[in-house]
Formats: structure tokens, sequence, C-alpha cells
């Protein structure tokens, strides 16, 4: 492979946790990605290759040499073991692209391997991922046994040992204790960590936790934590975080990372944390895999965001008021006037009389005064009121009023991202993409492409026809999926070196078919 170099060497190094003591690891290394495994303790450490666009960086904590924070637990018979503290069986071994190595716990024989593995979801070339393999084996020959497995990975993404992570690739951050559980159907096919905010990152980790198209399937486990470090490591190491509890977010550019921690602890445990985990009967082996390591795909779909935003303001009022009145008065008054008043009469009288005088008279007399009479009165009066009021009034006010509003408005907008996804109708298209590795020795993953959901059938035949495995009912989706094929046939044992010829049939409720046909060799 062009441009591409692997190497297994044997490191010694000074324990910083333990200055006199001197350990050794052993270190994988590509173009890519690096790998530390210590030979004693099993714990492991991940970075980025001194080749790599962003080397010799930080992917779990402790890069490149100080490998004790990630830790395997193995719970056998309802007792937590960690490796770290059980002596080996065997020293480690590497080999071209794998590092591997046993430990005992009673019966229970544990073989882990660490393998430089192709990117999951993209596929050859790019080989950038570290695969984990941990398989318990029950040695005994007449006694069960029940195991579980917890790993806890201490994640650090090039200097930020709180780095945000993400179980929808970037859409959310996860900001504080979270565990989500199998049975509630709420574990992802992935998660990413990002050394600041996603779209602001420098260096993405990803972890595949099921559903990969390239390479052996991961197994999915029955929980997965996101917390900070603290809460979910300690010496019993077999416990959950408290839900809820804050993760500090991720430093923005400038300025000072918080002291923080975070990490992903993965349980393969048959059930919740209490539970006794898988009965291994004599004899039997369960294998726990699961991947890490470079991210090497952008977003696969255009996010929706739905904006809700919350107002909040402050309003002044400033009034300028022109009363306009109308006034009705109506009055009681009471006076009292004391007058002193000053009169001179000067009348005058003119009388004439006529008389008729005859003897025998009987005397009538008629008499017609003219009186002519003038009074003038000169009146002075001297006027002292006293004047007791008394007003009533009605009043009619009309105003006009000019109110000035001033406003402060504060928004907070919170976006709620959905994924969109845009169905459009198509017909039926099946695009075999062959199978890998090939030529295999042991097992191999054949990958084809649909353009809708369907119904899959796979044969898998020898040169003479006769068939080796056939796999029904296998449920296909829109776009890529995979078959493992572990290179056994039907009656569960290995096929020999051969080439063998496997054919993929896609069908629809639509009465839609499609097929196709490729060759795989194996060589032993």
């Amino acid at each position: 492979m062009r441009g591409f170099f692997r190497a297994a060497v044997l490191v010694l190094a000074l324990a910083l946790t333990a200055p006199n003591i001197v350990f050794a690891y052993m270190t994988l290394q590509d173009t890519y990605i690096a790998l530390n495994v210590d030979d004693f303790s099993f714990a492991f450490v991940i970075g980025t290759s001194p080749l790599y666009s962003v080397p010799n960086a930080d992917l779990l904590y402790g890069f490149p040499n100080n490998i004790w924070s990630t830790h395997t637990v193995v719970k056998v018979d309802n007792v937590p073991y960690d490796l770290a503290y059980l002596t080996p069986s065997s020293p480690l071994v590497a080999g071209g692209n794998f590092i591997t190595g046993t430990k005992s716990i009673g019966d229970i024989v544990v073989t882990a391997r660490w393998e430089l593995v192709m990117n999951p979801a993209t596929g050859p070339p790019r080989q950038d991922t570290v695969k984990y393999r941990f398989t318990l084996t029950n040695s005994n020959t007449l006694t069960a046994h029940s195991v579980a497995l917890r790993l806890e990975l201490d994640t650090k993404v090039i200097n930020n040992d709180g780095t945000n992570i993400s179980i929808d690739n970037g859409f959310n951050v996860i900001t504080s204790n979270a565990i989500y559980y199998k049975s509630l159907n709420q574990i992802s096919s992935n998660w990413w960590d990002y050394d600041q905010l996603p779209i602001l990152a420098r260096l993405v980790g990803r972890g595949y936790l099921k559903n990969n198209i390239y390479g052996e399937a991961a197994v999915e486990p029955d929980i997965m934590e996101v917390a900070n470090w603290v809460d979910v490591n300690g010496d019993t190491q077999w416990s959950l975080s408290t839900p809820g509890i804050t993760i500090p977010p991720g430093p923005t550019p400038g300025e000072t990372p918080e002291p923080m921690d975070s990490a992903v602890v993965l349980w393969w445990c048959n059930g919740d944390d209490n539970s006794s985990g898988f009965v291994l009967n004599p004899g039997e082996s369960r294998t726990f895999l699961t991947y890490y390591g470079l991210n090497s795909e952008p977003v696969l779909t255009t996010p929706t965001a739905t904006r809700t935003v919350t107002s909040t303001f402050t309003r002044t009022y400033t009034r300028t008021q022109t009363p306009s009145c109308t006034i009705t008065p109506t009055y009681s008054i009471t006076e009292t006037h004391t007058i002193t008043e000053t009169h001179t009469d000067s009348p005058t009288i003119t009388q004439t009389h006529t008389v008729t005088d005859t003897p025998t008279i009987t005397q009538t007399s008629s008499v017609t005064p003219t009186i002519t009479e003038t009074s003038t009165y000169s009146d002075t009066p001297t006027v002292t009121p006293t004047f007791t009021v008394t007003d009533t009034f009605t009043d009619t006010p009309t105003f006009t009023v000019t109110d000035t509003v001033t406003e402060t408005s504060t928004m907070t907008a919170t976006p709620t991202i959905t994924p969109t996804y845009t169905p459009t109708p198509i017909p039926l298209l099946l695009e075999l993409k062959g199978n890998f590795p090939n030529p295999f020795t042991i097992d191999t993953q054949i990958v084809y492409k649909l353009s809708v959901d369907a119904d899959v059938k796979i044969k898998i035949f020898d040169v003479s026809g006769e068939v080796v495995r056939h796999q029904e009912d296998i449920a296909g989706k829109a776009g890529y999926n995979s078959f493992y094929w572990d290179g056994k046939n039907w009656r569960a044992k290995p096929v020999a070196s051969d080439v063998y010829i496997y054919r993929v049939e896609a069908s629809t409720n639509r009465g839609e078919h499609a097929s196709g046909t490729l060759k795989a060799a194996c060589v032993k």
C-alpha cells in the first residue's frame, strides 16, 4: 500500500505514577494512528502517527506512555476483576498489525487483541482505527460460569481532556452524565469526540458500536455511558455514573481549559449493571468487540434547525400631558349688607280755593287741590358686605397624552436540530462491492449497496456448485450493507483453501428483484 508502513516494537518507559518501577509497552503504528499497550496491565492508549496531518496527538488520555487511566474489568460469577492488577498468563505477542495477550481469572481465560484495521465506515485503503477484541473462554470441562465485561475509555483529543462527545455526529454535544441502554433501543451506531466544539474541531475521534459497514461486526454493548471520568473511575470499577451531573464544556479558542475530564464506558453484561452477565458453559467462549480511531467521514445529512426564541424586554415610558378642561360652575352666595341713609325733603304745596256763597245755602265744597310735590333724595349708602360663598364645580377634563416608549430586548435562541432525510422513490438497484479482505485466511466481509430497503439472501458456493453457506431473511437497508462470513461452512467447519462464489439476491415488497455474483479466494 503506497505511503503506508506498520511497526510493532517493544519500548521501555518509566511509569509516572511509580517512579521506581520500570514497565514495558508495545507499539503499533502506521501513517495514521499509533497504539501503545502496557505489557503487564494490558492498559492501552491511542494517538495519531507522527506522519498524520495532526501528528503525535492524543485520542486517549496519557498518549504516548502514561497508559494507566483506561481500564478493562471482567466480572466472573458476579465478582469484578480489573485486568490491570492481574498477572499476565504470558507476555504480549506482536504481529504485523496486532498485539495479543492472555490473563486468567480462575477457569476463565481472557484473550485480549488490539489490531490496526481499515476504517469501518469508509473501508480501504485508509487503515486508521483500532479494533479491540476480548474473548472470554471457560476452560473448565464440568462447571459453567457467568461473565461480563466493562471497558472504560479515558477520552482526550489533542490537549482537551474534557472532550466534546456526541452520539449524532455533532448535531448535539452531551453536557451531563448520560446512560444509554440496549434494552431501550438507545445505543447509537457510533460516537464521536472533538478537541473543540464540532464546528471548530481540529481532530475528531470516532467509535463504532454496531452496524459498521467494513470489518468484523462490532458487538453492541448493553450499556453505554458518557460521563466525567471521576464519576466512572474507582477501586471497584463496576458502577454506573450518576446521570445528570454536568460535564464542563470544552474550551473555546483563546480560553484556558477548565479542569475537566470525560470518558466513554461500554458494558457487555446481558442486562443492566446488576445483571450476572452471560453464562459460559464448559469449553464455551464469548467475544466482545468494538472500534475506536480517527473519523474520516463528513456529516452525511443536512440538519434542519427549528429555532425557539425566548425574548425578554424592558419598556420605559416618557409621558407628555396637555390637559384641556371644560368647567361648569354653580355658585350659592349669601350676602349681609349694612346701609346708612340720609334724606333731605323739600316739599312745596300751592293751594287754590274757589267759593260760591248763596244765603240759604247747603254748601257743598269740592276742593280739588293741586299739589305739586318735588322730592329730592340724596342717598349716600355705606355698605359693608359680608359674603359667604359656596362654589360647586362640575369639571369635565379632556387630556391629550403623548407616550414615548423605549424597549430593550434580550433574545435567547435555542436551536433544535433534526437531521432531514428526504426519501426519493427510486427502483431497486444492487451494487456488489466485493469482499474484504480478498483473498482471506480466516474470515471476510461481503459488502453491497442497495438503493432502497430490501430483503436479502446470500448463498456461497464452492467451485463444484455445492452450497457452502446460505443466509436468508437479511433486512437490507438503503445504502451500504455488509455480511460477515467467518470462513466456515454450514457445519461450522473452516473451509479449505479454494475459490468460492457468492451470490447476493435482493427483493422488495413491490415485486422488484436484483442480484449479483462475485468470487472470494481463501488462502491458508
